[in-house]
Order: structure tokens, then C-alpha cells, then sequence
């Protein structure tokens, strides 16, 4: 079908636009698919090779350039939503699009990417479109262009249109200079490390050759460098840039990018001096490349000959999938934290219990297990080994070193765990730290446990004061069913034992879904005793 389009569309070319524009469109059906034939009409196809010739014809090196329109459909006036792009065939162009249009909401109906060697003339003109199979790579007047058609399921404003064409033209501006920047990152990341490994710190020699063996692990691509900064300290609490890369380039990051979010120096000096030669932290700053996440952020101390720490190199990107699946003893830093753990532990190795701490570790969420000081994850872990003896709601809370935000873990027995109940938390947790929840991730494997994480954003300027203990009982109550919440009230009332059962068999299931809803277990004993009253008396009370 789409052959037929093609042939129907030539015919219609006049003879000063054959050439390029002809190979254009045969190089682009090419390499589009017969089974996504259903989603053009002849109008529709006729429209995305207009379009990309027109977006292509002459387009400069280095800029992107998009369109997002609404094309009648052949003999009817319904429009289909399209974003048509060209741009530089660079890494991550296509997902960090695909991932911008998911973050507006938009249900992308069809997405392709043909890829070209194209040369332009001495006019800045598209003037030929080479082979696919032809060897291109040492070829100085090739450029490889990325032509990027997209079908969406809603229909778009004028204002929402321009919206997403504003937002995707920065996300393509920072895979752009994520890429332009990556070699030179890579080798400022391999003299961090170098720098590291000779310098006078507070730390044990064999510690600091973890730390550097760990920044050796990031360099060899288990690290996705998106920008890079490097500040010095003037001793006085104030810090001055010096040198940036990629996404944090001087003037050259249009996005989301804050030089004042929670990885830089600025005013954190005091806090930052009782950290240890490196840091990982995680930012709130959701990154436009490649994933929508939060990006992570590798802090390197600098320090002079006697020791003092003087600046730091901040690395901002993403760990690649490989970090999140290898086992924790293949990853430097990890594998010596955890062997810490296991020592504190005083299990005997091989025993079942040994064993099972082994296991948690694995199982901890990856970006926690880099971030957690040791002494707190060893107490962590060892709370989750005891929960396998009493199946319970747990929480378990770590303050970001900065302040920003709190990551809560919640282990809920499994058979209890669902979608309502995680709506509840999330609406407690933020109740209760006075945040909102900025992400929330599920796990549930073969343990008995279903666990969520919940990073709840909070105002790093106030003060952060919270009962963990209380937070913990008030979930614990969430996930209990309304008969468990009776029984436990009348057992805390110090209700006569031996009726325990009876009453919470009589007024488990007796209450209508709005009180329950509304009210308290304890506020409902209240209601108990005066119904049992009355029926012992044999009339109402009020």
C-alpha cells in the first residue's frame, strides 16, 4: 500500500523537484513498514513527505527542526494529530522524543524513524541521499539525519501543539550537547578518578581505591554522562564554576536543568564537608534524555596537598539497566558496603539467616543501596530480616542528604498489598511529612512481602520533624481489614479476653462503609459500648 501511495504521489511531482526530493521520498517508504500501512491515507503520506522535505531541504547541522499539525484525512474533515522532525541521527534522539510526548499525556498511535546519509551542497541545500549499505564513515559531507514522523491519539490545541513543539525542540537541544560533550565527559570522569587515587583524604587508602574503582566501573558505560560541572570553593562558603559539559554548558541547556537543585555546592558547603570523597546522590530534576527519571548525581571531592577539600566534580546522568540487574558483589563501592554489612552481622556464613540478610541486600532497591550510609542500612536490613518472623506493615525512611526529599520503604504482607492501599499511603506519607509524592515504585518477587518506595518531595529550607513510630502505626492500620481494627481496639481497651472473639465476630462486618470510612476503631468502641447498652437494657440511649 504504501508503494501505491508513492507511486501516486510521484506523479504528481513536477520535473524541477525530481532529484532530491524524489530520492527522498523513495528512501524514507523504504525503510517504513507495510504493517504501519494502515495508519496513512494517500493524503496523510503525501502530507509527511511534503513536510520532511520542507524541514529538510535546507536545514542547518546541529538544528532540530519540528513541526506539529493536524492533516485532513482523505475525503472527510478528521484530522490526525502528527509531529513530523528532523534532526542530527544522534543517541537517544528517538526515545527522549518518544518519552517528552508520553510526559504531555499523549498516546503516540504510531511512531517511525527512518535514518539517512544525506549531503548538502555548498548552498546549505539537500542535494543527494546515499544508500543505505554505502560506507559513509569516513565521509566529512555525510550527514546522518534522523526523520522522525509521529501519530498521536488526542487532538491538539493551537496552544498545546505549540507547547509540545517548545518542549520536544529543548529536549532534542540537550540530547544534542549530551552527545556533542560525551567523549570529553568520559575522560574528565577517568582524571577524576586519577586525582582521587593520590590524594591526601580522611579516608583509608584501601576505601579510597573503592571509590576510584567505582568511578573506573562508571567509565566503562555503566554510566549514561548527560552533563558535567566542575566547581571551586573559596573557603568561604561560596563556590565559583569553572568548567561545564553537556545538559550544565554555560548558556546551552534549555530544559528543566536548575543549577541550584540539591547536587551542587551552592550554600551546602557545611554539609557536603562530612561527606565522604565521593557522593551519590539522586536529583529531583527529571532528566529530558533518554528516560524521563530523575537523573542521578556522582559528586568527586578535590583536595589539595595537605588534604583540604578545595572544589568537586559533579557528573549528572543515568546508571545504565546492567547496574539495577548485576549482583551487588560485581559493583565496586556496593560490594564493599554490603561486605561491611555482612561482618556487622555476625551470622555464621552459609546459615540460613546469613543467607537470607545475603539476599535482602540483592533485592534492596539499587538507588537506595548506594545512598544509605552503612550503619542505617545495616539496622534496615536487619528489621527486614525479623519481619519474615512477624508479617506486619513496616516503614523505613531515609532523609536525603541534602534535604529534599524522603525516601519511605513500606513492606506490606502481599496478599494485602493493591492499588487502593497504595493510594492511601502515598495520601498519609504526604500528610504526615507535609511533601508531596514525586515518584513511587512497586516490587513483589517471591517473598512474602509486596514492597513500595515512595520518595516524598519536601521543602529543604524548613525544618523536617516527624514520629516515624506514629507514621508507622497509622499505616499499619491503613492495611488492616476493619474486623483486625476492632479486635486490636478492644484489646488495647483491655476488653475482658474471653470475648474478645465473640465481639469482634459480632462487630467486625456490622458497620456500614461510610463509618468506616469516617471514623476511627477506637471512636467506633465508643459506639459499641452504647449499643451494647441498649440491647442489654432493651431501649435506645443517646
Amino acid at each position: 500500500m504504501l508503494k501505491e501511495f508513492k507511486g501516486q504521489l510521484e506523479k504528481t511531482i513536477k520535473s524541477t523537484q525530481k532529484g532530491p526530493y524524489k530520492a527522498l521520498i523513495s528512501h524514507l517508504t523504504d525503510q517504513m513498514s507495510e504493517e504501519d500501512a494502515h495508519h496513512f491515507d494517500q493524503n496523510i503520506y503525501n502530507n509527511l513527505m511534503e513536510t520532511h522535505w520542507e524541514l529538510s531541504h535546507d536545514r542547518p547541522a546541529g538544528e532540530a527542526r519540528i513541526k506539529v499539525h493536524a492533516p485532513c484525512m482523505e475525503g472527510s474533515q478528521r484530522r490526525k494529530t502528527v509531529i513530523d522532525i528532523v534532526s542530527d541521527d544522534v543517541a537517544f534522539v528517538v526515545d527522549s522524543v518518544a518519552a517528552t510526548i508520553n510526559q504531555h499525556k499523549y498516546l503516540i498511535e504510531l511512531l517511525v524513524h527512518p535514518v539517512l546519509n544525506t549531503v548538502y551542497d555548498d548552498k546549505g541545500e539537500l542535494s543527494e541521499i546515499l544508500p543505505e549499505g554505502d560506507d559513509v564513515k569516513d565521509n566529512d559531507k555525510v550527514r546522518r539525519q534522523s526523520y522522525i514522523h509521529v501519530h498521536v491519539h488526542e487532538n491538539l490545541s493551537d496552544e498545546a501543539a505549540e507547547a509540545l513543539k517548545e518542549d520536544l525542540l529543548s529536549t532534542i537541544a540537550d540530547v544534542r550537547v549530551a552527545n556533542r560533550d560525551w567523549k570529553t565527559m568520559l575522560v574528565r570522569l577517568k582524571e577524576a578518578s586519577a586525582a582521587l587515587e593520590i590524594s591526601k583524604t580522611e579516608r583509608p587508602q584501601s576505601v579510597v581505591s573503592e571509590y576510584c574503582a567505582f568511578l573506573d566501573y562508571l567509565h566503562q558505560n555503566n554510566f549514561t554522562l548527560l552533563g558535567y560541572a566542575e566547581y571551586k570553593f573559596d573557603g568561604k562558603g561560596g563556590s565559583e564554576k569553572v568548567s561545564s559539559l553537556g545538559v550544565l554548558s554555560n548558556g546551552t541547556y534549555a530544559s528543566k536543568v536548575d543549577e541550584d537543585f540539591e547536587g551542587f555546592p551552592l550554600a551546602l558547603q557545611e554539609i557536603k564537608g562530612t561527606l565522604p570523597p565521593v557522593t551519590i546522590a539522586k536529583s529531583k530534576t527529571v532528566t529530558s534524555v533518554h528516560r524521563r527519571v530523575p537523573m542521578d548525581v556522582i559528586s568527586v571531592k578535590l583536595y589539595d596537598d595537605a588534604g583540604k577539600v578545595i572544589g568537586e566534580k559533579i557528573f549528572l546522568g543515568l546508571f545504565t539497566s546492567v547496574t539495577y540487574s548485576r549482583s551487588v558483589k560485581d559493583i565496586p563501592y556496593l560490594r564493599l558496603k554490603v561486605s561491611k554489612i555482612m561482618e556487622m552481622s555476625d551470622h555464621v556464613s552459609g546459615s540460613h539467616d546469613y543467607k537470607a540478610l545475603r539476599h535482602i541486600l540483592e533485592k534492596y532497591p539499587r538507588d537506595e543501596l548506594f545512598q544509605t550510609e552503612t550503619k542505617a542500612l545495616y539496622a534496615t536490613c536487619s528489621n527486614i530480616l525479623r519481619l519474615q518472623e512477624r508479617q506486619r506493615i513496616a516503614l523505613f525512611t531515609r532523609k536525603d542528604v541534602f534535604g529534599s526529599y524522603i525516601s519511605c520503604m513500606v513492606y506490606v504482607p502481599r496478599e494485602r498489598f493493591g492499588t487502593s492501599l497504595r493510594k492511601k499511603i502515598v495520601r498519609l506519607l504526604e500528610n504526615e511529612l507535609g511533601g508531596t509524592c514525586g515518584s513511587f515504585f512497586t516490587s513483589m518477587d517471591d517473598s512474602l512481602f509486596a514492597r513500595g518506595l515512595f520518595r516524598i518531595d519536601v521543602d529543604p529550607s524548613k525544618p523536617l520533624k516527624f514520629k516515624h513510630a506514629t507514621i508507622e502505626e497509622k499505616l499499619q492500620e491503613l492495611g488492616q481489614s476493619w474486623a483486625e481494627r476492632i479486635s486490636y481496639a478492644l484489646e488495647e481497651s483491655q476488653y475482658p479476653e474471653g470475648e474478645l472473639a465473640s465481639m469482634t465476630l459480632k462487630y467486625g462486618e456490622a458497620f456500614p462503609v461510610n463509618y468506616m470510612n469516617s471514623h476511627s476503631a477506637k471512636k467506633a468502641l465508643f459506639d459499641i459500648e452504647k449499643i451494647e447498652t441498649a440491647l442489654q437494657a432493651g431501649k435506645l440511649q443517646l
